[in-house]
């Protein structure tokens, strides 16, 4: 296992601290901060939050390839989540959210980040015509997506996602699509919390999903309605049960510690450390 840490943290507190003239700014600040941390706890990947996507404009991509470049430690992207959706039965949201992933996909493969994590989407009215559609449209964004990033030499993973999204939250509902999409280039990111929130068995997703997870996202929650990402245990996720599942299916692949707060990361890696 690959233990790292996520840029989250560094986005939120820069963010409420304030001290930044615009939102690439901001994201320069989150990426360097992580990087750092990454690099003093001598971990062994960082997932950078590619948020605002106007990083991906000529000026700001070089700034931040710039900043990527100049840490040595691997690096992974989780893709844009604020304002896009690959499941909206809006096709004009659900093409350009395609079209964004597609130029999240290519800074993946400009900085040499080899994994890169997106969203499915939220449902906004889980009926069941509107939730067929939901899931048909996926189905067709993802399609479209890895056929445009296939020759980038990254692997894709797709999040599960908490109670409150309404959307793609069961370990069948899960199961059904990657049978329907019937790929072998669409991997899975695991994230802990967003499972427990829709009381989900660890077991039964590793039984079924093994082969397919390449990327983990370590995430404590004691309420099933929200999705806070406190401080690893002070929550009700069950970390010792899923690291013992994780070494029996032999999982090599990243860990990484998400949280809405980096001033609670070095507490969290101390009680996630005890596991490895």
């Amino acid at each position: 296992m690959k233990l790292g840490i996520s840029s989250l943290g560094y986005l939120v507190n820069h963010g409420v601290k304030g001290n930044y003239k615009n939102l690439n700014e901001l994201l320069l600040q989150a990426t360097k901060s992580a990087l750092e941390f990454t690099e003093k706890w001598n971990l062994a990947t960082c997932e950078i939050i590619l948020e605002p996507p106007k990083i991906t404009e000529k000026k700001e991509r070089k700034a931040f390839i710039e900043v990527c470049d100049s840490y040595s430690v691997e690096k992974q992207i989780h893709g844009n989540f604020m304002d896009v959706s690959l499941c909206s039965f809006n096709e004009w949201i659900s093409r350009a959210t395609v079209d964004a992933y597609i130029e999240n996909a290519r800074i993946c493969a400009e900085i040499g980040a080899k994994v890169f994590t997106i969203h499915p989407g939220p449902a906004d009215f889980p009926i069941p015509p509107f939730k067929e559609k939901h899931e048909q449209i996926l189905l067709n964004s993802v399609d479209k997506l890895l056929d445009e990033i296939k020759d980038l030499g990254i692997t894709t993973c797709i999040e599960n996602m908490p109670k409150v999204a309404g959307f793609f939250l069961k370990i069948e509902e899960i199961e059904e699509f990657f049978v329907r999409l019937n790929r072998t280039d669409l991997f899975f990111t695991y994230d802990t919390s967003h499972l427990w929130t829709n009381n989900g068995d660890p077991n039964s997703l590793w039984n079924k999903f093994h082969d397919k997870i390449r990327n983990v996202h370590l995430v404590d929650n004691a309420d099933k309605n929200t999705d806070n990402h406190p401080q690893l245990g002070t929550g009700k996720v069950n970390f010792e049960e899923i690291f013992n599942i994780m070494k029996v299916y032999n999982y090599t692949g990243a860990i990484i510690v998400e949280l809405f707060s980096a001033t609670t990361l070095e507490k969290s890696m101390e009680y996630i450390t005890r596991f490895l």
